[in-house]
């Protein structure tokens, strides 16, 4: 097992029990980019369980359905999630996420890294 992966769209890596994920800059999340970027992070935790910190300023736009699959699928093998958010665009559109496709664990929105950090060693 290998602690770290990056693809085009997404890196990924694991420290302190925290899995970290960090999406880069790319203009729509479609259900096809989704269901990648899922794989490649189960791949990476090789069937452990670990919160998830999640930095979202790379995201421009997403599909409905990558965004419900992300919600189910890509809640599996997480207890909880912080989204790092920077924009008032980041903001409105992460705070979307969570109403309308309603991730099946705990998920928090911060704009500060180690409040999202502190928040997620209650879920190690």
């Amino acid at each position: 097992m290998y602690n770290h992966y990056e693809n085009d769209f997404a890196k990924f890596w694991i420290d302190n029990g925290i899995l970290y994920y960090v999406y880069k800059p790319y203009p729509i999340i479609n259900l096809d980019l989704a269901k990648q970027i899922v794989a490649d992070r189960l791949k990476l935790q090789g069937g452990i369980i670990y919160p998830m910190f999640c930095d979202t300023r790379g995201i421009i736009n997403s599909e409905q359905e990558a965004r419900d699959y992300l919600a189910t699928r890509g809640s599996i093998l997480c207890t909880a999630i912080a989204f790092l958010v920077e924009s008032v665009y980041n903001l409105e559109m992460v705070n979307f996420y969570i109403k309308t496709s309603k991730p099946c664990i705990p998920a928090h929105i911060f704009t500060k890294r180690q409040e999202a950090l502190d928040y997620l060693k209650d879920f190690k």
